[in-house]
Parts: C-alpha cells; structure tokens; sequence
C-alpha cells in the first residue's frame, strides 16, 4: 500500500470517526434537553398540583352565605385567587350543579386550578363534589323544647310569637327561607323521637350533640370550650378592620348589622357544664355537652343545644331563637327572674344556614379528582 492509500484510509477513518462523535454529541444534546424538559415539566406539574390543592382548602369564611344564596342553578363564582409564596398560584371556583327544586339540599363542584410558577410550564385541574344539606330540624318546633321537668319562678317568660324584630340581620335577604309564623311556647316530649315534635325536635338535637362529641368527624368548631368554662361579657373584637374571629368571648354582633362581626354566627362546642353571663350579647349555634347556666344582663341569639339542664337566672337575661334541651342526668330544668326565652326565627333560620352547619361537604371521602381539559 502506497503512502497516498495509507492516507486516504486514515483520511476515511477521521471521517467516520467525526461523523460518529457528532451523533454522540447530537444525541446526548438531545437526551439531556429532553430530560430537563421532563424535569421542568415534573416540577412545573408538581407545583401546579400543590397549588391547586392549596386552591381546595381555602378558608370557609370564603364561603359566605351571599355567594351560597345568590349562586343559581348552573351558576358559577370565583370564591378566591391568590399566589403562593414559592410563585404558583391558584384560582378556586364553585358551580351549583342541581335544579334548585329542594330548598333545603344544593350540590357544587368545587374547582381549584392551579399552575406553575414562571418559568416553569404546568396546570392542574382539581374537582370536590360537594353537599349542603341544611338541618331543618334545629329550627324550630316551639321557643323552647325540653325533654324532662321545667321550673318557671319570678317573671320567667317562655314565648312562640316571633322577636326577629329584636334584631336586625345584615343582608335583608339572610332570613329567606325561613319558616312564617308563631311556634307554640313549649314542648314537653320525650327522646327517643317519634311523630311527636317535641320527639323530633329533641331527636335532631341529640343527633348533633352526638356528631359534636365524635371530634375530629364531628361538625368543625370556631370555638371550643373545655368542661366547667365560664364566660362572661361576651363582645365582638376585631383584628385591625376584619372580625376577630375564634376567641371564646367575640359571638358576633347580633344587633349591629354595620359592625364587622355581624355576619359571624359561630359554632360554640362546650365539653361540658357552661356558665355563660352575666353582660354582653352574642350569636351562635351553641351546642353544650352538660348543663348550660345563664346569668343575668345576657342576650343570646341563634339556636341552643343542651344535652342536659338549662338553668338560667335573671334579671336582663333574654335568649332569642330556639333552645332544646334534652335534660340527661339532671333533676329538671329552670328558668327564674326576669328571664326571656322568644322565638325568632330570622336568628333561628341564620344559625342553621350562615354558621358552619350551613357550610357544603364533600360527598366523598377522596380528596379530590383529577379534572380533564
């Protein structure tokens, strides 16, 4: 072999050794861009993921009962839109998916949307199918139920005529729905429940009571009270402009509807024996695991659940509403002084619908579903 045929061999051989150091070069560019590719596309999936599940747990004050009652079948709000600190981001939606044929049971989806912080690329779609059955039977079969003996000494007066006129709600529209009419003054039944409406008042009470003991499956609580509380000037407080709310003494502002915390009807747990009183005024769907007392100089709102005695003194002391008590492991019930308990069903139909009792759940026990674009 001649020197021109050994260098035209080596000359082939540079060749092939170049092309195939440049597919080398080509494919492992390619692979690792498609891998960082991937990576950012992991990330930004994950990101979006967690944002939209952020979307999903938004604050239930978030859901106020003017969105619930102006959604209209088929009608769709955007409850929230926020930005996580990391950059991502959410936007959390609800449809009202029935007819509206049922006053007392709605069903929603839940939709939180969330995407990826820039530069990244992702978007995630996330669904709740939701509930809102309303506790109609909290509200009201009389002024005041009990199950047991009851006292009234003094100038205690029971009475079924309706006081909303006593307190002004802060939407006109808040007390829509609710049931017209005078109750009776008292009920007198016996649990368990049967066609009676004492029974079933006394029934759907019990029923609650029971759920509120079970923790954390019971109905969430903006206050929890531990057994023997007592509470006196009950007022409502404020964090800079908004309502102040979960401290043991703010029960809202149930006679001003301009006040911040007007709109604030809490769910009080007491886990045992309350005191309650003397001064102040509130709001609540107060439930109370044992014997509640109120004190005089005392005005309270909403419905009262007692799983045993109500014994309340006067003078000043007024309960508007509805207050069922189911006497368990007590001597009998009383009411003595200058001690008012009225009917109301604007303050009755509120705390069954505008409280957290009134908040939608999910149907499910899966967190969320996976929504398709």
């Amino acid at each position: 072999m001649t020197r021109m045929d050994r260098l035209g061999v080596a000359l082939i051989v540079t060749l092939f050794a170049l092309v195939l150091f440049t597919a080398i070069l080509t494919a492992t560019y390619l692979i690792s861009g498609r891998g960082l590719r991937a990576g950012r596309a992991a990330f930004g999936g994950a990101a979006a993921l967690y944002a939209a599940e952020a979307g999903l747990s938004v604050d239930p004050e978030i859901w106020s009962s003017g969105v619930l009652r102006e959604l209209t079948p088929g009608g769709t709000e955007i409850l929230a839109s926020a930005r996580l600190p990391a950059g991502a981001g959410y936007t959390t939606q609800v449809t009202r998916l029935d007819d509206g044929s049922d006053s007392t049971t709605a069903y929603f989806l839940l939709r939180s949307i969330g995407r990826a912080p820039p530069p990244a690329r992702g978007l995630r779609d996330l669904g709740i199918l939701l509930r809102r059955r309303l506790r109609t039977g909290l509200c009201c079969e009389a002024a005041l139920v009990v199950n047991g003996d009851l006292a009234l000494e003094g100038a205690a007066r029971i009475s079924g005529q309706d006081a909303s006129a006593s307190v002004s709600a802060p939407d006109p529209l808040a007390c829509e729905g609710a049931p017209v009419g005078d109750l009776p003054d008292l009920l007198v039944g016996e649990d368990p429940a049967d066609v009676d409406p004492a029974a079933r008042a006394l029934s759907a009470a019990r029923e609650l009571l029971t759920e509120a003991e079970a923790g954390p499956d019971g109905p969430a609580a903006d206050i929890d009270l531990p057994p023997g509380a007592v509470l006196t000037g009950l007022r409502p407080a404020l964090a800079g402009p908004a309502c102040a709310r979960g401290r043991p003494t703010n029960w809202g502002a149930p006679t001003d509807p301009g006040h911040p915390c007007s709109a604030y009807i809490p769910v009080v747990r007491a886990r045992g024996d309350l005191t309650l009183g003397p001064g102040g005024a509130g709001q609540a769907v107060l439930l109370v695991n044992g014997d509640l007392y109120l004190r005089g100089d005392l005005e309270l709102y909403g419905i009262v659940l007692i799983r045993g005695r109500l014994l309340a003194d006067g003078p000043g002391l007024s309960v508007v509403g509805g207050v069922i008590a189911l006497g368990d492991g007590g001597t009998g019930h009383r009411l003595s002084g200058d001690v008012r308990v009225d009917y109301g069903r604007c303050p009755a139909w509120r705390a069954v619908r505008e409280s957290r009792l009134g908040l939608p759940k999910p149907l499910a026990r899966r967190a969320w579903v996976g929504l398709l674009r």
